[in-house]
């Protein structure tokens, strides 16, 4: 058992995500995992558990971005610990949360890059004849989070109606990867295709040779899996701005 004066950190922080653990996804599990392991027990884990005040947590952050983590991280790892050490307060193993008064890791948030109408022609002409053409038809025309493109499947798309629905996302973190939900309630929606979005989808389906089961992924590895997003953006979206001429580009950008 747990012992406010014994406990150290880290065998809280064990204990702690052994129990939350089968809540989380499984790609979430595997982000606390590395947070903890990488940037919580090598600088603060043996430090007990009752001693753990604000300012540790500074000098922990302060030592994070010394080691050139990234602020987006150390904001991660502020928010784990912040939802961590609520739950020892409500087990009374520590009176306060230290990271209650502790200011969140500031992150520069950078501005989205949208592209001209030019640039989106120039992008939409090195993409012609690519395998993944339509991948990319269909991110710059409808709006589609790239998980929710990645996740498209054959019945979720009606050519004669000209529409698709967006029924899940392929979420992608930590080494591992999941089908869930989409990202908010409002997620699960039809969307309506232009023409070039419904040409694209025909064409691209043309490319099969053969009519594609309904439960078979739209846009697939080159072994007919599902798309790993790491994979993607280094075989397939840096080589397509480099024949574009485009830098400085995030797939999230043609949103």
């Amino acid at each position: 058992a747990l012992s406010p004066g014994r406990t150290t950190l880290g065998q809280y922080m064990a204990r702690w995500f052994e129990t939350a653990s089968p809540s989380l996804r499984p790609t979430t599990c595997a982000t606390y995992q590395s947070l903890i392991n990488c940037h919580i027990l090598p600088y603060v884990g043996d430090e007990q558990l009752s001693r753990v005040s604000p300012l540790t947590l500074e000098h922990l952050y302060a030592d994070l971005e010394a080691q050139g983590v990234s602020p987006r991280m150390r904001q991660q790892v502020h928010a784990l610990l912040h939802s961590a050490l609520g739950k020892a307060v409500r087990l009374k193993l520590i009176r306060d949360n230290p990271a209650l008064v502790v200011d969140r890791p500031r992150a520069r948030r950078r501005e989205i890059r949208a592209l001209t109408a030019d640039e989106v022609g120039v992008l939409l002409r090195a993409a012609a004849e690519d395998r993944l053409e339509a991948l990319y038809v269909i991110a710059v025309t409808t709006g589609l989070r790239q998980g929710e493109i990645f996740a498209l499947k054959y019945k979720d798309v009606s050519l004669e109606h000209r529409t698709l629905s967006v029924r899940r996302a392929l979420l992608d973190a930590g080494g591992r990867r999941e089908i869930a939900d989409p990202k908010t309630v409002k997620g699960t929606r039809r969307v309506d295709l232009p023409d070039l979005a419904v040409e694209a989808l025909k064409a691209h389906r043309r490319r099969l040779q053969a009519t594609p089961h309904p439960e078979s992924w739209v846009f697939t590895d080159s072994r007919g899996g599902t798309l790993r997003r790491s994979n993607f953006l280094r075989r397939n979206w840096a080589p397509l701005l480099a024949r574009a001429g485009l830098k400085g580009v995030r797939f999230h950008d043609l949103r």
